[in-house]
């Protein structure tokens, strides 16, 4: 429930009022991350090997279970459908319409570039 006693009233007017309307034209965006890891492999204590990586991966608007239209009736979710949404006339939050898989894993990644690194890059 909405902390403000001013909720509902005419001309208070929330992120959702404005949001819920341009929902069927916004999708969600991708972004670009760089993630750099580390590994080592020892036996007996002494280090045998090490090894660096650094990998550029690009999230996607497109869910792991996607559907190639929002007209389609196939499984899987377009890019605007949600985990949870408002219900605008009481403010609780009630459970989007996600397959299980898009719930357990959400969007896709695409490997943009992956390379080994030498000590000295880091």
């Amino acid at each position: 429930q909405p902390t403000s006693k001013a909720w509902g009233v005419p001309g208070f007017l929330t992120q959702g009022d404005i949001l819920h309307p341009l929902a069927p034209f916004m999708a969600a965006r991708g972004d670009t991350f760089t993630i750099r890891a580390y590994g080592e492999s020892s036996a007996g204590g002494v280090i045998q090997a090490r090894a660096w990586l650094e990998a550029t991966v690009e999230r996607t608007p497109y869910y792991v279970d996607h559907k190639s239209s929002e007209v389609s009736q196939a499984s899987g979710n377009g890019p605007i459908d949600c985990l949870t949404s408002i219900n605008p006339a009481t403010g609780t939050y009630e459970r989007g319409q996600l397959s299980v898989a898009n719930e357990k894993w959400g969007r896709k990644y695409k490997l943009k570039s992956f390379r080994w690194l030498q000590r000295e890059e880091i």
